[in-house]
């Protein structure tokens, strides 16, 4: 059993942070809720409604931004982001329209000054920030990430948790996992999973 009667609710606009011993199921529930680990029982819910329903529109409302940096170094960041908005967003987007969204993401996570940079080349926490901004291209209401902060300084794991308070300050809803004991305080709620994939707090 990788989670066990797991029931909670997040509001519009929570930053939640998903915290817990290794092995308690933190990651399951991150994969459960961004699709890619079926339910044997149960529903998780947006607005209402089933995501697990055939209709991809929900899903397309979730972001997920994973622990590992998946963009490729030797491109400037502009460069990467334009590549991924070709991916992420429709078909009928043009290109001043993509260039657009790009150019509001780096200002919205104060990456503007590294546009040129190549990924390879941006510290730590910038870094993270790059992968957060490839899921904000498409604007989803909830962003799930596993792990933000793993590897980095206490500088840089304050940046990014600050980045993500002004995320979900912004309207948008934020469950991050996390190992971080002094990012607790910039969050709305904090779910604590223990051994067998049980809500020990929330």
């Amino acid at each position: 059993i990788l989670l066990d009667d797991v029931s909670f609710e997040v509001e519009e606009g929570w930053l939640v942070a998903v915290a817990g011993p290794t092995g308690a199921g933190k990651t399951s529930l991150v994969r459960a809720l961004i699709g890619n680990l079926a339910l044997e029982a149960g529903k998780i819910s947006l607005d209402g409604k089933n995501l697990d329903n055939p209709d991809q529109t929900l899903r397309r409302r979730v972001g997920y931004v994973p622990q590992d940096d998946l963009l490729h170094h030797g491109l400037g960041l502009r460069r990467t982001l334009e590549y991924a908005a070709l991916l992420r967003l429709p078909a009928t987007t043009t290109a001043g329209q993509r260039s657009g969204r790009v150019l509001a993401v780096l200002a919205e996570l104060g990456l503007d000054r590294q546009a040129k940079v190549p990924v390879g080349s941006l510290s730590g926490g910038q870094r993270k920030r790059a992968n957060l901004a490839v899921e904000l291209l498409a604007q989803p209401d909830v962003l799930v990430l596993d792990e933000p902060t793993s590897g980095l300084d206490p500088g840089h794991e304050r940046s990014v948790m600050t980045t993500l308070r002004e995320l979900a300050d912004g309207g948008r809803t934020v469950l991050a996992v996390t190992h971080s004991v002094s990012a607790l305080p910039l969050c709305d709620r904090v779910i604590f999973l223990a051994a067998g994939g049980q809500v020990a707090f929330f």
